[in-house]
């Protein structure tokens, strides 16, 4: 007896020693998927490519300075799928996602799915997993279509934009919104490489997303798979909500030319509308923990009701001064995004009027609090333009309308 607890104990400190040495062993990272080497569902043949809406799959011209290999060499990954359109540049190293059991991603997914075999008839309808190519596809249909929707819903065209001799309006100096350059995006899947982007071109520390704008007038969305892990979304529509919302800010900037700074509660208003339409359960702005219980945290609604209620909302006139969205609280998301979906909603309004009004440079020059008051008075008077009431008339007309169309509950 004495002996098999004397051998029972050493087991014990054995596997206690073994599993020690297994924590202090650094544990190696799953290696890279190895991408196809060429795409799969058009099999690069120029008439597929031109079907699909597609330029180029690389390499070509990134933005002013930038090529697409300087951007691997750069990041320090030798393979980046690439794919031009008609208005974007998208590279993504995202890896093969398995759809997990949740209904609503997947019924989203398939819906999509469905959309692009119309162009790629080689791509699987079901939404089971998803490969690095069909991802990229995936992104691409995302971005085009939300750009498509976003001239459609102020009532532009790309014709618009081709600035014949006779137009009278002032549009910008580019095709692309009145952008120059194409608007660029790049999804990683590790964070490490869209830092050492970030660092270089845009001279941002490491952070969990990058927006910005690139030499020669590109305006530019970065995110990583780990980051939104780290986030605590694993969800791909997670990501695309993102995307959504980034892609949404910078079509606001790139509007008329990217030298005419536009209105924060304005694009990020509309960021947050686009962004929840893809998925509303999950938000970068808001945490979970801010606005109730995790299982109905997403549910806005009803928090702004109660907000609105015990007047714990931003006046209209104060959102109008906003230079910094890092510095916004949960209702102050959540009131920009109710606002926005209000105004965006009423009859008889002529958006793409409204788009023009808010986009009126303000005074070239101003920093910091001048600058904030001189982009107000650009909003107080494309607000009194097309509605025809002043900031804090709306404010009132939007309090009741809230307390009365969200639940309490």
């Amino acid at each position: 007896m004495l002996f098999l607890l004397v051998a029972t104990e050493a087991w014990v400190r054995l596997c206690t020693l073994l599993a020690m040495l297994a924590l202090a062993v650094p544990q190696q990272e799953k290696p890279d998927e190895v991408f196809e080497k060429s795409d799969p569902y058009t099999r690069g043949a120029k008439e597929e490519l031109a079907k699909a809406g597609y330029e180029s799959f690389g390499p070509f011209h990134w933005a002013d300075g930038i090529e697409t290999k300087d951007i691997e060499e750069t990041c320090g990954i030798a393979r980046i799928l690439w794919v031009e359109t008609a208005h974007f540049r998208l590279g993504s190293t995202l890896q093969t996602y398995e759809c997990p059991p949740d209904d609503l991603e997947q019924a989203h997914l398939k819906f999509e799915l469905a959309r692009l075999a119309k162009r790629l008839p080689r791509a699987r309808r079901e939404p089971t997993k998803l490969d690095p190519w069909l991802r990229l596809h995936l992104y691409a249909q995302r971005l085009e279509e939300q750009y498509a929707e976003f001239e459609a819903r102020f009532g532009l065209n790309d014709a618009q934009f081709e600035h014949k001799p006779d137009s009278k309006e002032d549009l910008g100096p580019g095709r692309y919104l009145g952008s120059e350059l194409k608007y660029t995006v790049l999804l990683f899947s590790k964070t490490a490489p869209l830092a050492r982007f970030g660092k270089r071109w845009l001279g941002i520390e490491e952070q969990g997303y990058y927006r910005g704008l690139l030499p020669g007038g590109s305006w530019f969305f970065g995110a990583s798979a780990e980051g939104m892990k780290k986030l605590e979304c694993n969800l791909d529509s997670g990501l695309h909500a993102l995307l959504a919302y980034a892609v949404t800010e910078n079509l606001c900037d790139g509007f008329r030319g990217s030298k005419r700074e536009k209105p924060l509660w304005w694009k990020h208003g509309l960021g947050l509308v686009y962004s929840r339409r893809i998925e509303e359960r999950w938000s970068v702005h808001v945490e979970r923990t801010a606005t109730g219980s995790e299982a109905d945290a997403w549910r806005w609604e009803p928090r702004l009701n109660a907000l609105v209620a015990n007047n714990f909302v931003p006046a209209f006139d104060e959102m109008l001064v906003w230079a910094n969205g890092t510095q916004l609280d949960a209702g102050q998301h959540m009131s920009a995004w109710s606002r926005v979906s209000w105004l965006l909603a009423q009859e008889k309004l002529d958006l793409r009027a409204f788009l023009l009004a808010i986009s009126e440079p303000s005074d070239v020059g101003l920093s910091g609090t001048e600058n904030a008051a001189a982009l107000a008075e650009v909003s107080r008077k494309a607000l009194r333009a097309a509605f025809g009431k002043s900031p804090a008339e709306l404010d009132a007309i939007w309090r009741k309308w809230a307390l009365k169309k969200y639940p309490k509950r």
